[in-house]
């Protein structure tokens, strides 16, 4: 499940800094070497979600929607 939010992320956010990271790291391998690269960003993404649910800091560069 935590793979599935950050795949998300990285589609619906894609100008946060941990899109960011991925992209830079693992953006130019192949597809094997970007789904592992989602495994690398998993935990660092967690760790922003768990942050954002504990003090409701957004993780940098990440926009909300207007509602």
């Amino acid at each position: 499940m935590i793979m599935e939010l950050a795949w998300g992320w990285r589609r619906f956010q894609p100008d946060s800094a941990l899109s960011a990271w991925c992209r830079a790291r693992f953006g130019d391998g192949g597809q094997r070497v970007r789904r592992l690269g989602m495994v690398a960003g998993a935990r660092p993404f967690l760790m922003a979600l768990w942050r954002f649910l504990k003090t409701g800091a957004l993780p940098e560069g990440a926009a909300r929607k207007a509602v």
